[in-house]
């Protein structure tokens, strides 16, 4: 199901047995993408999820039909939502559906990679009219919320 995630299984194996590394899967971040439409990219925990493992939850969400760049292709369907851990600001994991959210989910994967926190994301400045300028609002929009799903 996850060709992205063999391929990088291969890497770590390559450079583990011929490089000599000592490379390791354990803290690796992998996306997903479901190419419907409008796509679906993911990485991370659900809100649910991190509710159950007992993470506090900050959670920020935009309406695609929002973003300046969504309204004017006419692909205004979907939403943004990032889930961030209360007492770190980090990011545990967000959904991009709306058009191109595979590609757009990206730059949460890379923010988690690095330990990021959604804070050092917020005000980031993102060319306009872009899809991804979107991401900045649902990071700009992240608010605490007590046990709601």
């Amino acid at each position: 199901m996850f060709t992205h995630t063999a391929r990088d299984d291969a890497r770590i194996i390559y450079q583990n047995v011929v490089k000599g590394q000592d490379l390791s899967i354990k803290d690796r971040v992998v996306p997903w993408g479901v190419f419907t439409d409008p796509q679906l990219g993911r990485v991370g925990l659900s809100e649910r999820e991190a509710r159950a493992a007992g993470f506090k939850l900050k959670i920020g969400t935009y309406e695609a039909r929002k973003v300046a760049k969504a309204r004017a292709n006419g692909e205004t369907r979907g939403l943004i939502k990032v889930v961030a851990d209360a007492s770190t600001d980090r990011i545990l994991g967000a959904a991009v559906l709306m058009a191109e959210g595979a590609e757009l989910v990206h730059e949460f994967v890379t923010a988690m990679q690095l330990g990021a926190r959604y804070t050092d994301l917020q005000d980031m400045i993102h060319i306009h009219p872009t899809l991804a300028e979107g991401l900045n609002n649902a990071l700009g929009g992240v608010h605490y919320e007590e046990g709601l799903e």
